[in-house]
């Protein structure tokens, strides 16, 4: 029999890990092989308030069927040790079949925080939820990272759709994870000051392949001044990968392209169909290190190869 917690109208604050969903080794004896969790937790309009770790679920063999559903994770200056900061809002390690649908997670000023969502070789879904027919949305506000994900296993990945992303330094962070799904978000950027460092951005990828990112807008928080940079794409390989129909709004770099992103003249990837205004930069791209010459940049051919000019974009 599995644990299982329900939640609904229900507040858990000032705890160190919220709600945790594990099956603790013995302190005595040879202990207990690794995926031996699979507690199950479904929370419905409830809040998790000024704890380190909101709710954290650790390695399962089968999927998880742990729901999230129009919950708030937050902390504010009532949080017992600001010196520290929070770790995250969530963590999710070895687990699949997470839903957050339409969470917010956010910090106030001052309080140092890691990550909304921190995951490590899991599989989620972050996604909005359907109301009078209009989308209600799931909300990352003023975090290091709104979504921080890593992997080693190449069947682990994660669909982000239908989302804000507001004041992040990092919306989506990702690294080692294929075949991402990152589609009809929005992206608020913190504004530009200084020089810029590249640290910031709506999207970060590195080592990611098999991704989509399509129909998403990114801008800086105000109109006209810019924010540092839209997406970062880092050695996505020598492999097809597409970002197609993106605005992007305001930035000192639209998109950054570093590394191996192509495969000589054959397959690479292909910035298509997007839309850049008032950017300083739209395209960027950075030879990286450690990286064969011909596999540098983005795929030749971002269109058609017609020598006419009034053949289609591809």
């Amino acid at each position: 029999n599995q644990g299982f917690v329900a939640m609904n109208n229900s507040t858990i604050e000032l705890a160190r890990t919220g709600v945790l969903l594990d099956r603790p080794m013995p302190t005595d004896g040879p202990g207990v092989p690794s995926g031996n969790g699979g507690g199950i937790i479904q929370a419905y309009n409830s809040t998790f308030r000024n704890n380190s770790r909101g709710v954290n679920i650790l390695c399962y063999t089968f999927d998880n069927i742990s729901t999230f559903e129009n919950c708030l994770f937050t902390a504010n200056e009532q949080y017992p040790d600001l010196s520290a900061g929070i770790d995250c809002h969530t963590n999710l390690n070895g687990v699949t079949g997470i839903d957050f649908l339409k969470c917010t997670f956010s910090i106030s000023d001052g309080v140092i925080n890691n990550a909304g969502i921190r995951s490590y070789n899991s599989n989620f879904l972050v996604d909005g939820i359907m109301s009078n027919q209009k989308y209600l949305r799931s909300v990352f506000e003023n975090l290091t990272h709104g979504i921080y994900a890593t992997a080693s296993l190449s069947n682990r990945s994660f669909k982000v759709r239908n989302s804000v992303f507001r004041k992040c330094n990092k919306g989506i962070f990702a690294s080692g994870v294929n075949n991402i799904t990152i589609k009809d978000n929005f992206f608020a950027q913190p504004l530009l000051f200084g020089n810029p460092t590249n640290t910031r951005s709506g999207i970060y990828l590195e080592y990611c392949t098999g991704y989509m990112i399509q129909n998403d807008t990114m801008k800086s928080t105000t109109n006209r001044l810019r924010s540092e940079v839209g997406m970062y794409i880092k050695n996505s390989g020598p492999h097809e990968n597409l970002i197609y129909n993106n605005a992007i709004i305001d930035m000192d770099d639209a998109i950054i392209v570093e590394g191996e992103n192509r495969n000589g003249d054959s397959e690479g990837l292909c910035i298509k169909c997007n839309v850049f205004q008032y950017n300083k930069n739209d395209v960027r791209i950075l030879p990286g290190e450690n990286t064969w010459i011909f596999n540098q940049g983005i795929k030749k051919y971002q269109g058609s190869p017609a020598d006419d000019p009034k053949a289609p974009a591809g």
